[in-house]
């Protein structure tokens, strides 16, 4: 535990920008769609019953932080995660928030 603590107090500021980002709930939202596949704007829109702006604002900050990229394809943009550690928090969080046993 004592090896834990010091690798968590080296990357501090790293975890509480992470959790910073995690406790929007629209973010978190976008981020569990995103986590299961990549998605464009007008489906987060509908997913996260959120608003075209707000979906893309958060969207925008998210892609900022470096923990989703975009790509076209055609005339749409898809969003996935990129950031690795978001798709390994989001693995445990399904575990406790989504698992009904």
């Amino acid at each position: 535990m004592k090896k834990c603590f010091e690798k968590i107090d080296q990357n501090c500021l790293m975890a509480t920008k992470i959790f910073k980002t995690l406790s929007h709930p629209l973010r978190l939202k976008i981020l569990c769609h995103l986590f299961n596949e990549a998605s464009t704007v007008s489906a987060l829109e509908e997913l996260c019953h959120g608003s075209q702006s707000l979906v893309s604002q958060c969207l925008k900050r998210l892609e900022l932080e470096g923990h989703v990229e975009s790509s076209r394809d055609g005339k749409n943009v898809y969003y996935r995660i990129k950031d690795m550690r978001i798709i390994e928090l989001f693995k445990n969080f399904e575990k406790v928030f989504c698992n009904r046993n």
